[in-house]
């Protein structure tokens, strides 16, 4: 910078021979022409000027002169300027002007590349405060800060595109702060209108009349605070801004916005990256496609509507699989009720329901008391019959005789009578198989009546499903088709079943009328199956195009609805 000042230095004066510029401890900073071997003698004189004098001029034998003038820097005199040239005494006081003239043009030149070393420093130390963190949430609140520090505004917000709607993610000096603030949701409604500011735009008094009615609100607001604030918008990409808050008059000055702009600029694709990673599948699509909307060309966008339209008809022509879904439960295929054999009193109850029984195995047991009392009536009853029938039979009387051996048969019948109801109180497992319902643990003492259903056994590995299909799918579902379920109990198991039959018995399954479908679980799909689970089935039944697999049902209702018209 200095070699540039001396060589314009020497350009405004005529004739100079050779300039130089030197330091207090002797040392050149500069020299005019750069190839001038000799310029001691222009240091020399130098030396010798004293700490307060201005200038001083030296003739040479050969007509020229030597001058030298102290060089300042805001006051400071950091070495001196020598010149060389052809000098007439009237000619002094106007070199010496066109010299402090030269100096104040330095010092500007100077105080300029201090102020642009100084916005360089301002913008790198922004930029590392605003990208040091993995979460863009944590560097969106580190840049406004840092913002906020270095240029002196009053506060700094950053708000970028969060689903499909422009959010405050950063605010100056708080970390944590409350999305329901009053000053977040008018500014988030003004940004919603979709503003087109340029790089930095101040939206002062004057304007407002122009602007919408959102950002007369949110001016007003900030208008009403202590003191009184405006705002300006820094673009970093469509939709994403920097706003800014200042005292009311004071603007950010023209060196502050060109740093603004800068930083914006950098940091961008930064947020960029990270505002789509922190998104959703959906909206990392959506705006991709907006992005290439926008950018691309209209023959361009012509092709690609031409492209995924072909795409689509071809994916809509492809054949799917057509399944109907419906809640389908495990019956078991073989259901048996143990009953009670008579009337009584409930003695004993050793299994419940859901416990694993075998044939045989005792279930229940009544109380035998009363039968016991009868068996033992009727054996003194029988007893006496035989004594009265012995007594005839010696008297030889036939007509006694013959009524004392009814009598004797009579009680015997009753005996025989007793005593296989007297086997019967001890119920038992007529099959192996599991207790499906039945809990008579509470009962016990409590009476029964004869035919009342005490258990139902079903055996344990032959279960048919029973799937309610609902009626605007039943024309679909034949025997013989193949599908799969999925119970509440198990469901990472996909079970494959086979559909046996399709009854014509319908019932209301939630508010809709549902058929009756059976099926048949295929062996060695599922183990650990119970009865009485459920779940959800799907029946394959035929092979349709995807676009009639997507519309057939809306078609369906709306050739119902037309039709009734």
């Amino acid at each position: 910078m200095i070699d540039r000042w001396l060589a314009l230095l020497c350009q405004l004066l005529p004739g100079v021979v050779r300039a130089a510029v030197v330091r207090r401890d002797g040392g050149v900073m500069g020299q005019w022409p750069r190839e001038a071997a000799d310029v001691q003698a222009l240091v020399a004189l130098c030396q010798t000027m004293g700490k307060g004098e201005e200038t001083r001029y030296e003739v040479l034998p050969s007509g020229l002169t030597l001058l030298a003038m102290p060089l300042h820097n805001r006051q400071v005199r950091v070495g001196n300027v020598c010149l060389e040239l052809p000098l007439k005494p009237e000619q002094r006081a106007t070199t010496e002007l066109l010299l402090r003239w030269s100096q104040a043009w330095l010092e500007l030149l100077s105080d300029s590349n201090r102020e642009k070393s100084s916005g360089l420093e301002t913008v790198l130390y922004v930029l590392e405060q605003g990208g040091r963190f993995e979460r863009l949430q944590d560097n969106c609140s580190a840049l406004a800060t840092a913002l906020a520090e270095k240029l002196g505004l009053r506060r700094v917000l950053v708000c970028l595109p969060d689903k499909g709607r422009c959010r405050v993610l950063g605010v100056s000096h708080a970390p944590g702060f409350d999305h329901r603030s009053e000053m977040f949701g008018l500014l988030e409604n003004y940004l919603a209108q979709s503003p087109s500011p340029e790089d930095l735009h101040e939206h002062n008094d004057s304007q407002q009349h122009n602007g919408s009615q959102q950002h007369n609100e949110y001016q007003r607001w900030l208008s009403a605070r202590q003191p009184a604030l405006q705002f300006s918008l820094a673009a970093l990409w469509p939709g994403a801004y920097l706003v800014l808050l200042f005292p009311a008059g004071k603007p950010p000055s023209n060196s502050a916005k060109a740093q603004i702009k800068q930083i914006a600029r950098f940091i961008a694709p930064l947020y960029q990256i990270q505002n789509r990673q922190r998104q959703g599948v959906w909206w990392r699509g959506r705006s991709f496609l907006q992005d290439f909307y926008r950018d691309a060309s209209r023959q361009k966008k012509i092709l690609w509507i031409l492209a995924v339209v072909a795409a689509l008809a071809v994916f809509l022509a492809l054949p799917g699989q057509h399944r109907i879904t419906a809640q389908g439960a495990l019956e078991g295929k073989i259901q048996r009720a143990i009953v009670a054999p008579e009337d009584g009193y409930l003695q004993e109850a050793s299994v419940q329901a859901g416990a694993l029984i075998q044939e045989g195995q005792l279930l229940a047991q009544l109380d035998s008391k009363s039968i016991q009392l009868e068996i033992q009536r009727w054996l003194g009853e029988k007893q006496e019959y035989e004594r009265q029938y012995n007594r005839e039979l010696t008297a030889l009387n036939p007509v006694e005789m013959r009524i004392a051996k009814a009598k004797l048969a009579q009680a015997e019948a009753q005996l025989n009578l007793y005593r296989e109801r007297l086997q019967r109180v001890r119920i038992t497992a007529p099959i192996d198989g599991v207790i499906i319902k039945g809990d008579l643990s509470r009962a016990i003492g409590s009476p029964v009546q004869r035919g009342q259903v005490l258990y139902e056994i079903a055996p344990v590995n032959e279960f048919k499903l029973i799937i309610q299909v609902p009626e605007k799918s039943i024309r679909f579902v034949k025997a013989g088709q193949t599908g799969t379920l999925r119970l509440s109990a198990m469901p990472q198991e996909s079970i494959a079943f086979l559909v046996t039959s399709v009854a014509s018995v319908y019932s209301e399954h939630q508010q809709d009328i549902a058929y009756r479908v059976e099926a048949e679980i295929i062996p060695d799909s599922a183990q650990g199956l119970r009865p009485g689970m459920s779940g959800y089935a799907k029946i394959q039944t035929e092979k349709k195009p995807y676009g009639w697999l997507i519309g057939h049902g809306l078609w369906d209702w709306l050739t119902l609805k037309l039709w009734w018209l």
